[in-house]
């Protein structure tokens, strides 16, 4: 089954999350292609029967740039079969966070969802983001959150 993940990222994290999907379906047969949908947008999503979509949510919101991707290529997604995921820190709003992220269209016909933790990298953050992300974790180090365990029990869903 051709399977790509799409994903869209800020600091990293998200990436990293889809890379570790992807070598995870390769080592089970699955021919795996991994995409940041700002490097690509013109992707020819009809080749694939599997598409996984992943973002980060920051100060409780889904990256722009893939709400407006998911909105421009809805029609297409229906017809294939999705699997999602979020890379979020705050465990106890993660199912709001993920209705609020994609559209009710996707998320209530979706193989798998996934809550696969996340990151603050504080070396990598803006001025912004870092006085933000200081005054909720009242830190100001790096924490990493990556849900192995979420992960490799998407996966397997996925492959069901």
């Amino acid at each position: 089954m051709e399977t790509i993940i799409l994903f869209d990222t800020r600091y990293g994290t998200t990436n990293k999350v889809s890379n570790i999907i992807a070598e995870k379906l390769t080592t089970y047969g699955c021919n795996c292609k991994v995409a940041n949908i700002n490097e690509n947008q013109n992707l020819e999503l009809d080749k694939y029967d599997r598409i996984i979509i992943g973002g980060p949510i920051y100060a409780g919101n889904f990256q722009k740039n893939m709400k407006k991707f998911l909105e421009k290529n809805l029609s297409i997604l229906k017809e294939k079969e999705i699997s999602l995921f979020i890379c979020f820190m705050n465990e106890e709003k993660q199912i709001e966070q993920f209705n609020n992220a994609f559209p009710n269209e996707l998320a209530v016909n979706c193989k798998t969802k996934g809550f696969l933790g996340g990151e603050f990298l504080f070396d990598k953050m803006g001025f912004f983001d870092k006085s933000i992300v200081r005054i909720i974790t009242k830190s100001n180090k790096n924490q990493t959150n990556i849900k192995n365990e979420s992960i490799e029990e998407f996966v397997m869903d996925i492959l069901k």
